[in-house]
C-alpha cells in the first residue's frame, strides 16, 4: 500500500497513488461508459459516455481521497503523525505513524472519514433531486446520480463493525473504552472482520462460480476484496500483540546511544536512516525520534527508513535507533506471559449487535438466485407510430403498453419486495434459460420486441382489411437452453422450416406450433443445417417459463421476415423487451388505420403477444402489469383470456380476448 507515485501534498501529507490504482481507475471508467450509463442514460454517444465515466471516476476517487483526508487531518488534531495518504487497489488509505493514545481519540479519527462520506452523498444525492427538478440534461444527473450512491454505499461499506473498516475501529473504540484492554478489543474487532472478510470470500466465490446467475468478475472482485480485510485484521491482530509486548518501553530503553565525546552530527546520523525512495516518497527526508518517545510509536518511523533512526534531544543527537535492535527486544518480550490485568468481557448485547450488523451486512452484498418482479411503467404508444402511404385518423384516445421491471437484488432486497404486495419473486431459473446469461436473454428480448411490432402492424392492417403479404424463410436457432428437450439435437444457427408437416415460414409459427400440442409430444422437426437438411425428433415438455407452457427450448428469430405492408410504419426507439406489447400497438395501429373510432376518448392499456394472423397470446407478470395500468388511471384493461384473474382487483375495467378482432369489437361496441 505504499505509493509509486507522489502527486500532491496538503498540510504537509503527502498523498500518492499505486500501479494497482490506475487499474482500478480503468475498470471503474470502462464499467460506467460502457454499461451503466447507456443503460440508465440511453440515448447518447459513446464518447459522451466515454467522458462520463471519466469525470463520475475522477469525482469518485476524489470523494475517496476526501474521506482519508478526514482521518488524516483529524489524526493531526489528535497529536498523531501522517506518514502519507494512498490511492491503491481496493480504494485508499491514510498511513499514521502510531496507535491512538486512547479510546475517546480512536473513535474521532475513525469516524471522521464516514462523516466525510455521509456530508458528500448528502450534497450528491440533494444535487441530483435539485437537477431532475430542473430537468438538467442527462449526462449530468447521471455523474451527480452516480456520485451520491457510491458514496453511500462506500459509508455503509466502511461502517460495518470489522476491522480493518472504519466500523471496526469505533467498535475497537468502544470494546477498548469497555474492557480497558487495546489488545482484547482488537482481537475481538479483528475476529469480526475476519468473520466479515470470509463471509464476502464465499460470497464472492458463489457469484463468480454461479453460472448464468453468477456475477462473474464481480464476484472474483469480492473475493479479493474479503480476502484482503483477512489478512489486513490478521496484522491487526499482531500489531496489538506488538503493542502489548513492548509495552512501557521507551525509546532510550531500546537506543544505542552516542559516545559522550562524539562528534556526530545530526545530518551524519540522519544520514543512516533517509526515507527509502522506492517507498515512493520524497528522498533526503530525515525521520527522526525523541528519547521519551514509546516505542511502538517510533516503530511506525521505520517504514521511512532503511532501518536506523536518529534520536534527537533538545535538537541534538543522542542516539539512534535501529530496527534489528527493537526486533530483538520484541522476541524477548514475546517470549515471556503477557497478562491483561484488569480486563473485562464485552458483553452479550454489543455481540448480538455486532452480529445482527454483519449478517445484514452479508445479505446486502450476496445476490440470491431470484428475480423481483415489479410493476414498470405504462407507456402511451400513439405517438411512437408513424405512417406514411396510407390515410391515418387522429386517435382519439390514448393507447397504453403495460411493462414489468425484473432485477435480480440483494438478499436484503429480496426479502423487503417479498413482504410487499405488489412485487413478485421468481427464481431465476423460472425467467432466464440455463445456461443464457440474463445479458444475452435481454438482447434477444429487445429483437423480439422490435419483431412483435411490425408482426402487430401486419395483424392490424388485415383487421381493418387491408391487403398484407407475409414471408420468411423458416425459425433460426439463437440458443438452445441447457437441459432442454432441444439439447443435443438443435444447435445456433439450424434454421427450423417444418414441423409435423406445416411448413414454419416465422418464428411465431414455431413458438405456436408447439405450444398448440400438448406437453410431452414427439414432433418431426425438419432444420436446415450446413451440411444439408435433416429431420429431428423433439418431445416438447412445459418448460419452466413464467407461464408454464409447451416448448422444446429454443430461443428464435425469423429468418428473412418480410412483412409486405401498403403502407410504411416506423416506431420510436424502447428500452423494453418481450412480445407482450404487440397487442396494444396492434390495437393502437388498426385505430389510426380504420375510419372509425376504437379509443373513443378513452384510456386503453393492452398486454398481450400477437400473431400474423390477429391471434392473442399469454405474457406472464400480469399481476404487476394491472398495478402500473390502476396507477396510470387507466379505463380499460385488455388482456389475455387466460389471465383475466390476474388482472383484477384496481379499479380499471377488465377484458379477456383471444383474438384481435375481438379485442376491437369490445372497443367498438362494448360487448
Amino acid at each position: 500500500m505504499e505509493s509509486n507515485f507522489t502527486l500532491l501534498t496538503v498540510r504537509g501529507i503527502p498523498i500518492g497513488i499505486t500501479w494497482s490504482w490506475l487499474l482500478v481507475f480503468g475498470l471503474v471508467v470502462w464499467s460506467l461508459s460502457q454499461a451503466l450509463f447507456p443503460a440508465t442514460y440511453p440515448g447518447y454517444s459513446g464518447t459522451t459516455y466515454l467522458f462520463m465515466g471519466l469525470v463520475a471516476a475522477g469525482l469518485f476517487f476524489a470523494s475517496v481521497l476526501l474521506h482519508e483526508l478526514g482521518h488524516a487531518l483529524r489524526a493531526l488534531k489528535e497529536g498523531l503523525p501522517i506518514r502519507g495518504i494512498t490511492l491503491w487497489l481496493f480504494g485508499g488509505v491514510a498511513h499514521l505513524a502510531g496507535s491512538p493514545p486512547s479510546p475517546r481519540v480512536e473513535f474521532h479519527v475513525a469516524i471522521c472519514g464516514p462523516v466525510v462520506s455521509l456530508l458528500l452523498a448528502a450534497g450528491f444525492l440533494g444535487g441530483a433531486f435539485v437537477g431532475h427538478q430542473l430537468a438538467w440534461p442527462g449526462t449530468v444527473r447521471g455523474v451527480i446520480d452516480y456520485l451520491g450512491r457510491i458514496n453511500l454505499i462506500l459509508l455503509a461499506f466502511n461502517l460495518v463493525p470489522a476491522l480493518p473498516l472504519d466500523g471496526g475501529r469505533v467498535l475497537r473504540a468502544w470494546l477498548w473504552r469497555r474492557q480497558r484492554s487495546y489488545t482484547a478489543a482488537t482481537r475481538s474487532a479483528a475476529r469480526v472482520g475476519q468473520v466479515f472478510g470470509w463471509m464476502m470470500v464465499a460470497i464472492g466465490l458463489a457469484g463468480l462460480f454461479g453460472g448464468a446467475g453468477g456475477s462473474g468478475f464481480g464476484g472474483l472482485w469480492l473475493a479479493f476484496i474479503g480476502w484482503f480485510l483477512i489478512q489486513a485484521a490478521r496484522g491487526e491482530a499482531g500489531q496489538a500483540l506488538i503493542r502489548r509486548a513492548l509495552g512501557e518501553l521507551r525509546v532510550r530503553d531500546v537506543m544505542r546511544p552516542l559516545p559522550s565525546d562524539s562528534e556526530e552530527t545530526v545530518s551524519t546520523v540522519a544520514a543512516r536512516g533517509m526515507a527509502a525512495p522506492a517507498r515512493g516518497r520524497r528522498a533526503g527526508r530525515a525521520m527522526t525520534v525523541q528519547p521519551d518517545q514509546p516505542v511502538y510509536d517510533a516503530v511506525g518511523v521505520f517504514g521511512d527508513t532503511h532501518g536506523t533512526v536518529p534520536v534527537l534531544e533538545g535538537g541534538q543527537p543522542v542516539g539512534e535507533l535501529r530496527v534489528d535492535d527493537v526486533n530483538a527486544v520484541l522476541q524477548q518480550k514475546l517470549a515471556e506471559p503477557q497478562g491483561e490485568k484488569g480486563a473485562r468481557g464485552a458483553g452479550v448485547l454489543v455481540w448480538v449487535v455486532v452480529g445482527v450488523i454483519i449478517l445484514v451486512a452479508g445479505a446486502a452484498l450476496y445476490r440470491p438466485p431470484y428475480v423481483v418482479v415489479s410493476p414498470g411503467a405504462a407507456i402511451e404508444v400513439s405517438d411512437d407510430i408513424r405512417i406514411n402511404g396510407a390515410p391515418v385518423d387522429d386517435l382519439n384516445g390514448r393507447y397504453l403498453i403495460t411493462t414489468v421491471s425484473l432485477s435480480r437484488r440483494s438478499a436484503l432486497g429480496t426479502v423487503w419486495s417479498a413482504l410487499r404486495g405488489d412485487r413478485e419473486i421468481v427464481a431465476l431459473s423460472d425467467l432466464y434459460p440455463p445456461g443464457v446469461r440474463p445479458a444475452e436473454y435481454g438482447r434477444i428480448q429487445r429483437q423480439v420486441f422490435q419483431e412483435s411490432r411490425r408482426v402487430a402492424a401486419a395483424a392490424a392492417a388485415r383487421a381493418v382489411g387491408l391487403p398484407v403479404t407475409i414471408s420468411g424463410s423458416g425459425a433460426r436457432i439463437l440458443e438452445v437452453v441447457d437441459g432442454s428437450p432441444a439439447e443435443g439435437k438443435l444447435r445456433p444457427g439450424d434454421v427450423v422450416i417444418e414441423l409435423d408437416g406445416e411448413t414454419i415460414n416465422a418464428a411465431a409459427d414455431l413458438v405456436e406450433a408447439v405450444r398448440s400440442r400438448p406437453a410431452g409430444t414427439e414432433l418431426a422437426v425438419v432444420v436446415e443445417r450446413d451440411d444439408g437438411r435433416r429431420t429431428l425428433q423433439i418431445t416438447s415438455e412445459k418448460l419452466p417459463d413464467m407461464a408454464g407452457r409447451a416448448g422444446i427450448g429454443v430461443l428464435l428469430e425469423t429468418r428473412g421476415l418480410d412483412i409486405g405492408l401498403p403502407f410504411e410504419v416506423s416506431f420510436e426507439e424502447h428500452d423494453i423487451g418481450g412480445p407482450s406489447a404487440g397487442l396494444a400497438y396492434a390495437l393502437a395501429i388498426a385505430d389510426l388505420l380504420d375510419d372509425g373510432d376504437f379509443a373513443g376518448g378513452r384510456t386503453v392499456a393492452a398486454t398481450g403477444t400477437i400473431s400474423l394472423d390477429g391471434e392473442v397470446g399469454p405474457v406472464g407478470g400480469v399481476e404487476q402489469k394491472a398495478i402500473a395500468v390502476d396507477d396510470a388511471r387507466a379505463d380499460v384493461f385488455i388482456v389475455p383470456q387466460g389471465e383475466v384473474d390476474e388482472a383484477t382487483g384496481g379499479d380499471v375495467r377488465v377484458r379477456g380476448v383471444d383474438r384481435l378482432d375481438e379485442a376491437l369489437r369490445f372497443l367498438r361496441l362494448g360487448t
